[in-house]
């Protein structure tokens, strides 16, 4: 079964990074609906998302729904075409 992902507008997709960074920043965001709305940002289909980080479909899918433990290689293939890296971040806000 065909998938179709709308492609969304320069402006929608800058506003939708900026959401996206603030959220993983501070927490908000799962590491698997990160994953989704960076390939939702690009417009991309799970195989198309999947086939661009060296990964099964099925693999791509359990990580979305956060019910798979990627590798920091995984991440890091996943992270590449939306402009991210994999690391340690330090927060800027009090424990």
């Amino acid at each position: 079964m065909s998938r179709v992902v709308l492609k969304i507008s320069r402006d929608e997709m800058r506003t939708r990074r900026e959401i996206l960074c603030e959220n993983l920043r501070y927490g908000r965001i799962s590491c698997g609906e990160a994953v989704r709305e960076m390939r939702l940002i690009l417009g991309l289909t799970q195989a198309q998302y999947a086939k661009m980080a060296k990964m099964r479909t099925s693999q791509l899918s359990l990580i979305e729904r956060d019910k798979a433990n990627p590798t920091i290689k995984t991440l890091q293939a996943l992270g590449k075409p939306f402009g991210f890296a994999v690391g340690f971040v330090v927060p800027d806000f009090p424990r």
